[in-house]
């Protein structure tokens, strides 16, 4: 495939804050469970049972993500990868639309958040601080999107290649 026009970044994402105490709730409501069996209580067993097949569908479905970035034909595609199995797609995004692709700052990420209605801001990145992330922001039907991504370097010079005007490199 054309070098010109086809790149891909796959960017593991941090692990939720939720899932170590999601793990702990399996984990009692499965001894829940079997306590309640051995004493024949079934409405409490059948309860704890329930309890521990959501968190469980729970913390093996979004316990674990990926996002991926598929930069193909000027269109930025980015997938939500969980468990490495299933994909849904968040964000298609046409590169004509761009106003611009900066990296983040902390500080930036924050302000934008705090914007209120007027701004949409979604975080596509791993969330670690020592990863460098970038941010892409759009405008359309008066409404300011703002997406938070990682990309590799190959990425980052394609889009650079196809967009000088639009793209910022970190010094």
């Amino acid at each position: 495939m054309n070098e010109e026009v086809y790149s891909e970044c796959i960017v593991a994402a941090k692990r939720p804050s939720w899932v170590i105490p999601a793990w702990i709730g399996l984990g009692v409501s499965l001894a829940a469970a079997v306590y309640f069996l051995i004493c024949m209580n079934f409405l409490l067993m059948l309860l704890a049972a329930v309890i521990f097949i959501v968190l469980l569908i729970l913390v093996l479905k979004f316990g674990s993500v990926e996002y991926e970035y598929l930069y193909l034909m000027d269109e930025l595609t980015i997938d939500a990868v969980y468990r490495k199995s299933s994909r849904k797609n968040k964000a298609v995004i046409p590169l004509q639309e761009v106003e611009m692709i900066c990296p983040t700052e902390e500080s930036d990420a924050e302000r934008m958040r705090g914007m209120g209605d007027q701004v949409d801001y979604r975080d596509f990145s791993s969330g670690l601080p020592e990863n460098p992330s970038y941010t892409i922001k759009t405008v359309s039907g008066g409404k300011t999107h703002f997406v938070r991504f990682e990309p590799n370097e190959k990425m980052l010079k394609q889009l650079r290649h196809s967009h000088p005007g639009k793209v910022k490199l970190r010094k």
